[in-house]
This record gives C-alpha cells, structure tokens and sequence, in this order.
C-alpha cells in the first residue's frame, strides 16, 4: 500500500499562471532560461533558475545562487501570485500534447514510502545532480517541482478523478511549447478521504521522471529531522503531519503515460572503419539498408544511421537470461552486444563518447548530428511502462537515458511547502 495525501498547496493566481507555466529545471541551460523569460513568461523560472537573476558566469549550484530562489518564491507570494490554501488539497490534471492525453493527480507523496522502497526506481541518481537538488529544495522550504510518478491503473482511482473534472477548470493554460494544461481543485474531503483510501490498496507507485527530486526528498528531511522510523503506512489522516514527510508528486496510471524512446549517438568507431564495424556487427544482428529514416516500435529491432545511411538492424543474438526483464531491454541489448563489446563503450554513465538524444526530436536530430560528424546513430524502439515496472520489481535499474516522457509536467503550477 502507498500513502498519498492532500496538502497545504502554494498554487499559482489563474490571473498570472499563463505567464508563470513553464518547463522544468532541466530542460534547458542557463542561457536558454534567460531567454524564456524574456517577454514575461516562464516567469517561474526565476525560481527554478536562479542564475538568470545573478551575475553572467554564476555559479548556479553556489550558495547565493539557492538564496536567490528562496528570494524570487517569497517575492511571488508577496505580491499574490502564489497563494496558500486553506486546507488540505490535490488537483486533477489534464495534459494535452496534440492527440496525446496524460491525465493525473496531484498530490502528495510519502517520503517514508520512499525510504521504504514503496516508491520503486528505475535509475541510478548522480550524486551530483542529487546534491543540487537537496541544497534548492532545501534552501527555498519547499518541494517547487513534482515528481513523476506512475501506477497500475484502478478503476477507482479514475473514477473520482474523472468525476472531479467534470465541471470547469481552476487553471486553463498553454505553455510556450504548445502543451496545454488544466487542473481541477479538490478540497472536498470526503472526495480526498475517499482517493487517500483507494491508493492505499495500490502495492507501489514508480518514479517515471524526478529520480534526483525523489531522492532528495528523503535526505532534505534528514537533515532537518535526523533518521526518523518510518511511519505505519496505515496511519489515517487527511495529510501529512509536517511538510517534510512529503514531496510534490503528479501521479499518473499506466494507461496514460506516454513514453518515447531515448535514441544514441556514437562519436566515433572505437579506431575501426566502418566496414570492420558493420561486419562485426552483422554477428549480432541483422542489418538491411533502408530508404527512409527507421523509427522503430517493433521490439529487437532498431534503427541505425551512417554515412547518409539509414539501415534496419535486428537482433538475432538471445539475452543470456530471457528470463530477465532488464536483459530483455532493447537499451540493454544495444548496450550489451554493440556498444559495449564492439564500440568499446563500457559504462555509458560517464563516456564522453556518447551522446543521447530523447525521441521528441525525432530521427532528424539523429542524421543532424551524425552528419555533423559523429560516426553512427541509433533509433531505439521506446521502453514501455510495464517494462520499467517488470525491472524496478525486481530491484534492478535500466541503463542511462532508458525512457523519454512526454509531456513533461509543468512547473509553476502547484508547490508543496515544508511549513
């Protein structure tokens, strides 16, 4: 069972959220950000990029940096933009990315769901990015940007968020990159009581993106709190007894998480013509010139671009344990008979001789960059959701850049504070 509560949300003012939406921490670089904001929108950004607002060459992970964040949010709610509920809430949200529908819940989730491994990962975090992360949450009091997390769909659940938003929106926003928008307000408890019980028949939720949020999460509260013994799950209540337990979270069932392929690009052919590469390769999959840009859905098969070329691969080599989710991955096929064996390509973690590329650019970004002057490409067919599910279960990891999400969940919408 899982624990997922309303919370004393900061929302964004509907007068002001068009021009406050905007994309999350990072997806962009610091130029970019200053950018967006430029023109008054992605007003959010001065939150989440604290740099743009600093002197040109800033170190945006430096102390005055995450000072800065903290002062551009309390300048938000002083001048009314954001606003403190009264009571505890969630939200209903409706993405729309042209034909492509992601419907959630807003809500709070457990940090000691985490801890406990009831929140599943899927990824390694960078201890790093994780830092960051801690030091700005931690800075500003509050968790300003959800985590994705993803369920196995019930029927329940999408019975009452479907009934909350039968009526008109709260917010009704398109963000710069096209995607729109809305949430719905529920502040009714009885409403809240009834999907706060209805998760807790739901064994686990999964991080689908928020993998360094999640984590920091639980290590923000540590260093505020200590080690804490985790709570009984069936602790009832209507919200988290301090903001520290938990953390922003959108969370959205299988059925309507929309996942992309997150393809490769091989700098060059570890000192090996091209010629020497196809031949090797050609052991372990099947390769076939082709006239059109491949992007594959077909499972173990993927697409390969060279010298001008597009080719489609198949494996024919087993994984050594078929049994194996994690093995049984195209990412991990790839990685596990071409780019580690014959591209020399061990740990893609850190390599500098790769690059990756989410599928939301598409297989033009692909012939781009290798026309440009990498050595090869490789479309990828997308992981599925069930897949990342079958290999979290198991307590394992997918490689680096395994899972694309689109679309992304918007910042400057809802923020959870500590207090």
């Amino acid at each position: 069972m899982v624990a997922v509560r309303p919370f004393r949300a900061l929302a964004v003012n509907p007068s002001v959220a068009d021009s406050m939406v905007s994309l999350p921490y990072d997806v962009m670089n610091s130029q970019e950000a200053a950018q967006m904001v430029q023109g008054g929108r992605n007003q959010f950004l001065h939150v989440s990029r604290p740099e743009i607002d600093m002197p040109e060459g800033a170190d945006s992970h430096s102390p005055q940096a995450y000072a800065q964040s903290k002062t551009a949010l309390d300048a938000l709610v002083a001048d009314g933009s954001f606003v403190r509920s009264d009571v505890p809430v969630m939200y209903a949200m409706r993405q729309t990315m042209g034909e492509l529908v992601q419907v959630g819940l807003v809500a709070s989730a457990s940090v000691d769901d985490y801890d406990r491994t009831n929140i599943r990962i899927h990824e390694f975090t960078r201890p790093d990015k994780e830092l960051d992360r801690v030091n700005h949450i931690d800075s500003v009091g509050a968790h300003d940007e959800p985590v994705f997390l993803t369920y196995r769909a019930d029927d329940v659940i999408a019975s009452v968020i479907a009934e909350a938003m039968a009526g008109p929106s709260t917010i009704d926003v398109t963000a710069d990159d096209g995607i729109r928008h809305e949430l719905w307000l529920i502040d009714d408890a009885s409403i809240l009581a009834e999907l706060v019980e209805a998760f807790e028949f739901i064994p686990r939720t999964y991080v689908a993106d928020g993998h360094h949020r999640s984590a920091a999460a639980s290590v923000v509260r540590k260093r505020r709190k200590g080690d804490l013994p985790p709570k009984d799950p069936a602790t009832k209540g209507l919200e988290f007894a301090d903001g520290l337990d938990g953390f922003l979270a959108v969370l959205v069932p299988t059925n309507s998480v929309n996942v992309m392929p997150y393809n490769r690009v091989v700098h060059d052919l570890a000192g090996k013509s091209f010629d020497e590469f196809v031949a090797e390769l050609g052991e372990v999959v099947i390769i076939e010139p082709i006239d059109l840009a491949l992007a594959p859905i077909e499972q173990h098969v993927f697409g390969m671009y060279a010298g001008g070329q597009w080719y489609r691969c198949r494996f024919t080599q087993a994984a050594p344990d078929a049994s194996n989710p994690l093995e049984m991955l195209d990412v991990s096929l790839l990685q596990n008979q071409v780019l580690g064996p014959i591209l020399a390509i061990d740990d893609p973690r850190t390599s500098t001789r790769i690059s990756f590329v989410g599928g939301i650019r598409g297989t033009d970004e692909l012939e781009r960059l290798v026309d440009a002057g990498a050595a090869v490409a490789f479309s990828m067919p997308p992981t599925s959701v069930l897949d990342l599910m079958e290999v979290a279960d198991i307590g394992e990891v997918m490689p680096p850049k395994s899972t694309w999400f689109e679309p992304k969940l918007p910042s400057g919408l809802v923020i959870h504070p500590f207090a």
